[in-house]
């Protein structure tokens, strides 16, 4: 599954605006509050080895909460419930060269944890 797309956090767009969305995946797992913090792959030119929120960037005219299931659904093979966001900010992808306005949702995994695939050209 590596489908480098023109919208990834490495592809050049100079000047250009982008819409991210993320997940805060928090649910009660044997009784205790966690929160799902995948690490982004070392060979990643942007943030390399960094744990991050999951989810990732909206195609142009995508709602933004199918963009952001898409997403999940992509990079862990897992379904997730989305609840209100609670947290906008903005960010100059030095990389990239764009301006990233992110959005970031309250969410649940619909899916079972065990489910989670990891590929390992973009999480661990």
């Amino acid at each position: 599954m590596n489908n480098t797309s023109s919208h990834d956090s490495e592809t050049p767009a100079e000047e250009k605006q982008v819409i991210t969305a993320c997940a805060f995946i928090h649910q009660k797992i044997d009784g205790i509050e966690k929160v799902f913090l995948p690490k982004r792959a070392l060979t990643k030119k942007f943030l390399p080895g960094v744990y991050e929120l999951p989810g990732g960037h909206i195609d142009f005219g995508e709602d933004i909460v199918v963009g952001l299931k898409r997403e999940i659904k992509e990079e862990f093979e897992v379904e997730i419930s989305i609840g209100d966001p609670f947290y906008v900010f903005t960010y100059k992808n030095e990389v990239k060269g764009s301006h990233s306005i992110e959005v970031i949702y309250f969410a649940k995994f619909v899916s079972q944890i065990e489910e989670i695939k990891l590929h390992p050209e973009d999480h661990s």
